[in-house]
């Protein structure tokens, strides 16, 4: 990320998704983020708004489901 203390940025951008009304989960090197699709690109545009002010080089890696897992009848 370019600085030596990157871990305040991270979880400065998992609290930021409580704000947004986001629910994160904790899964394996990494953090879950459900909710509705507009407050979740609404969070990524923040997060990205507020990390380029601190940060020189940072990768998002995100996958988008929306209605999975399907549910069964």
């Amino acid at each position: 990320m370019g600085v030596a203390d990157y871990m305040p940025h991270i979880v400065k951008a998992v609290e930021l998704a409580k704000d947004y009304g986001l629910e994160t989960t904790s899964i394996h090197y990494a953090t879950r983020v459900s909710g509705d699709i507009q407050d979740i690109f609404s969070y990524l545009q923040a997060v990205c708004a507020a990390t380029e002010q601190n940060v020189s080089h940072y990768v998002i890696h995100f996958t988008l489901s929306v209605n999975s897992p399907t549910k069964e009848a």
